[in-house]
């Protein structure tokens, strides 16, 4: 089986490199097959005029090669209104401060799915006369976008004026996630697209597919207490006391505040902490696990991406959701390391739950703290014995979220199931046949752990929700 799986790899890398080559090599296959004609023509109307010397046939094979100098100094022509922008553009790319300049913006499609826009502008480069300028866009591990059209930079206002290229490629990727820009192609091609110079730089960015805000249920927080008095709300909000809405008994509390069935259980005298009414914004600690037991089983794969793609925009849809309230002070813990969002048109807490990957390091009980006013969202792929510790250190005021994940795959009606059935879906663009989901070995080991979270839970102090 090992063998099978090294000849595989040996297969497809092998296939990859030969695309490669043949991308960026000079002549492309219009030029062969334009080579092969010519000589097919040639040799045939030769031979028939080697075996019949005829006026018919002189006058043909004169006419040819008339057609085939024409054709080669059309050719030439073409060829040179081509290498020469190439020459130039290589001699001026290799100046400070001739580097494309590549932009990332957003855009939401009909399906409410993000895609990006990149937009590039290279001032060096001109525009063959005869033939036209494309780009290519190497990213996230070797793949890389469809060589597209540059036209004239706007930004030139001489419309005569060859220099400078600019264009825009509208990118539909499946995942949400943060993708790392590599390098950039610039490609001079003929208008018979017999020819192909290429220029290859190195072009680091990056630009992330973030998540999108989903009609889901609305959660509702009960802050314990406002840790300072800087932020002011504009009504006055209900806070229920601390440590189980129980202290120490002090010299200067009520006695009639003090709970007896304590003292006469462990002869310790604690009073009830009232209710306060407090002008100030709380703050509220929101998590989210990407714990994944399932690591090794669900590495890449289609299924992969579609229960992430839903957890992401699960998660940003409740977090955004508690943004509307203006009573609290919301705080995003990420579980992992995430590396600072470079784009100030980013909203950073969209960065980092894109950017977030499932992971088997830290735990969910490792990385929930119980004593801050918090929210904790776990997935299907959170282990329910993880989460015992949470649920019996959890309080009335602690809410926990349970995303289920087998939701992606649920049949809406008949309908869909008969498209699911006879229609197989795109899956570049992140959709997933839900059939395949019946016959999955891993179906009924995350169903099994989703009725023990959801059996924890219910019997948990802690407001339970199921989305």
């Amino acid at each position: 089986m090992s063998r099978i799986l090294t000849l595989r790899n040996f297969i497809q890398h092998s296939l990859k490199s030969l695309r490669s080559f043949f991308l960026y090599f000079p002549l492309r296959i219009n030029f062969f097959l334009l080579s092969i004609a010519t000589m097919w023509i040639y040799l045939s109307i030769r031979n028939s005029y080697v075996s019949d010397i005829s006026l018919f046939t002189s006058i043909l094979f004169v006419l040819l090669k008339v057609l085939l100098f024409i054709a080669i100094m059309v050719f030439t022509v073409s060829l040179l209104t081509t290498l020469i922008p190439y020459i130039v553009y290589l001699r001026h790319s290799k100046l400070p401060g001739c580097e494309p300049v590549v932009r990332f913006t957003y855009l939401v499609n009909d399906d409410e799915q993000e895609n990006v826009v990149l937009s590039l502008r290279d001032n060096t480069a001109h525009r063959p006369v005869f033939g036209a300028l494309k780009v290519l866009l190497l990213y996230d591990n070797g793949y890389c976008t469809p060589k597209y059209d540059l036209w004239r930079n706007k930004e030139n206002k001489n419309i005569f004026s060859r220099r400078g290229a600019a264009g825009e490629y509208v990118l539909q990727l499946p995942e949400i996630k943060n993708y790392q820009l590599y390098n950039i192609s610039i490609f001079f091609e003929d208008m018979f697209h017999l020819f192909s110079f290429s220029s290859t730089k190195n072009l680091l960015g990056q630009f992330s597919i973030l998540p999108q805000q989903q009609s889901r249920v609305v959660i509702p927080v009960q802050p314990r207490h406002a840790k300072d008095t800087i932020t002011r709300t504009d009504t006055v909000r209900r806070q229920e006391g601390e440590w189980l809405h129980f202290k120490s008994f002090e010299s200067s509390d009520d006695v009639r505040r003090i709970v007896w069935t304590i003292y006469a259980r462990n002869k310790e005298l604690v009073v009830r902490l009232p209710e306060m009414h407090n002008m100030y914004a709380s703050q509220v600690s929101f998590y989210s696990s990407f714990y994944n037991m399932l690591e090794r089983e669900l590495t890449g794969g289609h299924m992969n991406t579609a229960f992430l793609n839903y957890y992401k925009n699960t998660v940003w849809s409740l977090f955004s959701s508690l943004l509307q309230d203006k009573g609290i002070e919301l705080k995003y813990i990420p579980d992992q390391l995430i590396k600072p969002v470079s784009s100030p048109e980013v909203n950073e807490i969209m960065y980092e739950i894109s950017a977030s990957e499932w992971h088997a390091d830290k735990k969910a009980d490792e990385y929930f703290n119980p004593l801050d006013v918090s929210v904790l969202c776990v997935s299907s792929l959170t282990p329910a014995g993880d989460l015992e510790q949470v649920a019996r250190n959890a309080t009335p005021s602690t809410v926990i979220v349970f995303v289920e994940l087998s939701a992606v795959f649920k049949l809406k009606n008949v309908r869909d199931a008969l498209h699911q059935l006879f229609i197989e879906p795109n899956e570049k663009s992140g959709k997933v046949n839900k059939w395949k989901w019946l016959r999955s070995p891993l179906r009924p080991v995350i169903l099994r752990n989703e009725r023990k979270i959801k059996k924890l839970f219910q019997q948990s102090e802690a407001m339970f929700y199921n989305v």
